[in-house]
C-alpha cells in the first residue's frame, strides 16, 4: 500500500471520530436546554390533562346548610282540675275495693276496718254487718278461709263535681281459698263504686258486686 493511501485512510478515521464526537455533544445540548415557551408547554399539558378520559374533576363543594333555629319553647298547660279530679277519684276506687273486698278468718282485724274514715255512715253499718256474716259462716280459725281482691281497672259511670257525685266500674280478678291451699277458685266480678262528698270530702257512699265470671 502506497503512502499517499495511508495518509487518506488516517484521514477518514479522524474525520469520522470528530464528527462523530460533535454528533454525540449536539445531542446532549438539545436534552439539556429548555423549552424555547415554558408558558405555552404548561398550557399543553393542561389542555391534555383536561381532555383526557382518565382525569377526574376535582369533587364540587357542598354547601353547609345553616344551623336551624330551635322551635320556641311553650308551656305546658296547668291539668284541667276537674279531669286530674276524676282520675284521683278512679285510683281511689281500685285502691278501696282491694281492701274492702278482702276477708281472712284468721285475722282479728279486717282490711275493711281500716277504710272506715273513706266510708259514708251508711257503708260503714253495712260493712260490719257483711263482716259478721262471713265470720259467722266461717268461725273456724283451723279451716282457713279468705278471699282476695285485685282491682284490674276502673270506668267512669258518672262523674258530677258540681253535685259532688261520681260512679265508676271496678273490674277485678278474686281469689277464694277454703280449707287447704289446693282448694281455691279464681273469677272475675266487676263492682260498682259510689261515692258523695261529704263536709268537702270524698267518701265511697256503696260498692255493688256485680255476676261472677269463670
Amino acid at each position: 500500500m502506497s503512502r499517499i493511501l495511508k495518509i487518506l485512510i488516517i484521514f477518514l478515521i479522524v474525520v469520522a471520530l470528530i464528527s462523530g464526537a460533535v454528533f454525540v455533544i449536539a445531542r446532549r445540548q438539545l436534552r439539556r436546554s429548555p423549552p424555547a415557551d415554558p408558558s405555552a408547554l404548561l398550557d399543553s399539558v393542561r389542555e391534555q390533562e383536561t381532555s383526557s378520559p382518565s382525569s377526574t374533576p376535582p369533587p364540587a363543594a357542598t354547601p353547609i346548610a345553616a344551623p336551624r333555629a330551635a322551635p320556641p319553647s311553650v308551656p305546658a298547660l296547668p291539668a284541667d282540675p276537674a279531669v286530674q279530679m276524676k282520675a284521683d277519684l278512679q285510683r281511689l276506687a281500685m285502691l278501696f275495693i282491694e281492701r274492702w273486698g278482702a276477708f281472712s278468718n284468721q285475722q282479728g282485724v279486717s282490711g275493711a276496718a281500716s277504710l272506715t274514715s273513706l266510708m259514708t255512715a251508711s257503708l260503714q253499718r253495712f260493712t260490719a254487718g257483711e263482716e259478721a256474716r262471713l265470720r259467722s259462716a266461717h268461725p273456724d280459725p283451723s279451716v282457713p278461709y279468705r278471699i282476695q281482691t285485685r282491682a284490674l281497672n276502673a270506668e267512669t259511670i258518672s262523674f258530677s263535681p258540681e253535685n259532688g257525685t261520681a260512679s265508676f266500674l271496678v273490674a277485678t280478678q278474686r281469689v277464694e281459698v277454703q280449707g287447704v291451699a289446693s282448694n281455691r277458685r279464681t273469677f272475675s266480678q266487676e263492682v260498682e263504686v259510689r261515692m258523695v262528698k261529704e263536709a268537702g270530702l270524698w267518701k265511697v257512699s256503696g260498692a255493688y258486686w256485680k255476676e261472677q265470671k269463670r
